[in-house]
């Protein structure tokens, strides 16, 4: 038996039945079946470039989102393992909810405090800084082990700048670069980003 909840599972009250019907479109011949009886799967842990979409589901089912991007971690995480010579980079984009999950977000923590262990850089890409130290699971995680920090014009996030200058550990200098972002009367210099190098050298 095993445990589901609170409740013990024996295999006179598993519902058999019930799971059939619900595995029946991932089936041969079903409506998903393409998923499962592919006899020639795309090698998403051996691909070059692999994009994982997962916003929308995000939206509409939390438990099945956190489920798929477990996968998709672990499925990264077998390449990066596998794979101790080649450089490799993962991006999270949207990264707030991949951190607002709990099994997530412990999961990220565990990836950030490793990768570079592997010839590997993690770059999580998102608007707020609130999204990374609202999680106490991946605050220290991913900003400790992230030299590398890339910030655009934040005249949008001025109530908030404090805050990212104390979070990011910016020195007096790097948050006026930072400030100066945008600011630029050349035509030529249309978009513009702040970049710190560990804190050893920063630029716009």
């Amino acid at each position: 038996p095993f445990i589901v909840g609170h409740t013990p599972v024996t295999a006179d009250t598993f519902p058999i039945a019930d799971m059939d019907r619900a595995l029946a479109p991932y089936g041969s011949g079903g409506e998903f079946g393409f998923l499962l009886n592919d006899p020639h799967p795309a090698d998403l842990a051996g691909g070059r470039f692999t994009v994982f979409e997962v916003e929308e589901l995000s939206r509409q089912d939390p438990t099945l989102y956190a489920l798929c991007t477990f996968c998709i971690l672990d499925s990264f995480q077998r390449k990066m393992r596998r794979n101790r010579d080649g450089f490799k980079l993962l991006f999270i984009d949207e990264a707030w909810a991949a951190i607002s999950n709990p099994g997530t977000a412990g999961y990220i923590r565990n990836l950030w405090k490793t990768a570079r262990k592997y010839h590997t850089q993690a770059v999580v890409v998102t608007q707020q800084i609130s999204d990374i130290v609202s999680s106490p699971v991946v605050q220290d995680a991913v900003l400790s082990n992230s030299p590398v920090k890339i910030l655009p014009d934040q005249r949008g996030n001025l109530a908030s700048f404090a805050q990212t200058v104390s979070c990011l550990g910016l020195s007096p200098r790097d948050a006026a670069l930072v400030q100066s972002v945008g600011r630029n009367p050349d035509p030529r210099c249309r978009h513009e980003v702040f970049i710190t190098l560990g804190g050893r050298r920063s630029a716009v």
